[in-house]
């Protein structure tokens, strides 16, 4: 990746329901002088399910996941973590999201690491959480989320908060949040386990709590702005009614059936089948069986 300062906005495509695509959102913003007048970047939604649309083709020649993009010397940008470093050497001085002692920025990396990796993966315990048709290993999942907010919240307790590495918001902030974000909205929705308001999680609260107040956050959990109505295939417009909505095949375990229902769907509108998608998933699953 170039580290040139950047000279013109940045090409940045996005879905507006992704968590990895709003963490290099947000990181953008943050080093706006306005953001909800963004100068420094050119937002582009994209619909991954439809390959046809010439947004799509242009956004896989660069990527197959979102974030991506290209610098202002139109090299790639790729992956959410590495954009956002990025994003930060390009405009050091504008909040800067790490810290300025080396000492410092190991303890942010260390972090992220921690809680984005192994036994205590924020993203891993939620989605496991979400995905597992079994009651024994989703519970599993979810306890062992619990477990690593409470120790999110120990961090920052440690720190002095109300941000992980104490008065600064950072990375780590960034990385994060959007995953959290859908324990917080998904997990009640589909499985019936919202995080509890109790002793050991509210520090973990109080750090969300801060988080989603930022200027940045806020406008990434908006509600759905007419270039998301226009481009993607759902319908809710409501934030936690749309990532209940665009998240729905990976709860019921048919995402790629879904993948294919919505690849020329009209935007805006709802046209996920979901009782097929499950006699789909169920009868091929039933086929796999009989020739195993």
């Amino acid at each position: 990746m170039s580290s040139a300062p950047a000279t013109k906005p940045v090409e940045l495509f996005m879905t507006d329901f992704c968590p990895y695509a709003q963490r290099a959102w947000i990181a953008f913003l943050e080093k706006e002088e306005d953001p909800a007048n963004p100068k420094l970047f050119k937002y582009r939604e994209v619909n991954y399910y439809n390959r046809d649309n010439s947004e799509t083709k242009e956004f896989l020649a660069v990527s197959n996941t979102v974030p991506a993009g290209y610098d202002p010397q139109g090299q790639p940008l790729r992956d959410s973590l590495p954009i956002v470093y990025w994003c930060d050497e390009q405009w050091p001085k504008r909040n800067p999201l790490q810290p300025s002692s080396d000492e410092g920025k190991a303890k942010m990396k260390a972090l992220i690491a921690r809680f984005t990796e192994g036994e205590l993966s924020v993203g891993t315990h939620t989605f496991q959480a979400l995905m597992s048709r079994d009651a024994a290993k989703s519970q599993s999942h979810w306890e062992q989320l619990l477990r690593a907010l409470t120790e999110l919240g120990r961090e920052v307790q440690a720190s002095g908060g109300p941000y992980l590495l104490g008065a600064q918001f950072t990375i780590a902030d960034i990385a994060l949040f959007s995953l959290t974000e859908r324990a917080q909205v998904l997990l009640p929705h589909y499985r019936s386990l919202a995080i509890p308001e109790t002793d050991d999680l509210r520090s973990f609260h109080q750090w969300y709590a801060a988080v989603a107040a930022r200027p940045s956050v806020r406008i990434t959990r908006a509600d759905r702005l007419p270039r998301s109505l226009a481009v993607q295939p759902f319908a809710a417009t409501q934030r936690a009614a749309y990532l209940i909505e665009a998240n729905e095949g990976m709860a019921h375990s048919v995402k790629d059936i879904f993948r294919v229902q919505l690849a020329h769907a009209p935007a805006g509108v709802s046209s996920s089948d979901l009782a097929a998608a499950i006699r789909q998933r169920d009868a091929e699953e039933k086929a796999k069986a009989k020739s195993a």
